[in-house]
């Protein structure tokens, strides 16, 4: 039998690894529209830069501006590096997901589990670092 105390541990560890999860989660998906936002930002610029010359109401300060609009989006794109940080949210996301997944396999056998057979499967969740 798993005493009350291991049980709440097992239990707190697994809140927070979901945390961490719901979190890693939400940090992708929000660096994944920065990246697409300036991506489109960034096309629709280039599209009006070629486009503006060749319109018959185009005014030189407009292509001008949407030349400096165009090489500010490429320098932010460059210094900001948006698709690496996304990548690595990613991963990170995903190891995440798989370590929950680990807590949650632990915390559905904690019931089932003698605390002899328990205390290997802890130390594989919590030391093991996620495939």
């Amino acid at each position: 039998m798993v005493s009350q105390r291991t049980r709440n541990a097992v239990w707190q560890s697994y809140l927070d690894v979901s945390r961490l999860g719901l979190y890693y989660e939400e940090l992708t998906n929000r660096y994944r529209r920065y990246y697409l936002s300036l991506r489109m930002a960034l096309i629709l610029s280039v599209i009006g830069s070629v486009a503006s010359p060749f319109t018959p109401l185009s005014h030189p300060a407009a292509t001008t501006a949407l030349v400096i609009a165009t090489v500010v989006l490429v320098a932010a794109d460059y210094a900001l590096d948006l698709a690496k940080k996304n990548a690595v949210l990613h991963h990170i996301n995903v190891d995440v997901a798989r370590l929950e997944a680990r807590w949650e396999a632990l915390w559905l056998r904690i019931d089932d589990a003698d605390a002899d057979e328990l205390l290997p499967l802890l130390q594989q969740v919590a030391f093991e670092p996620p495939l």
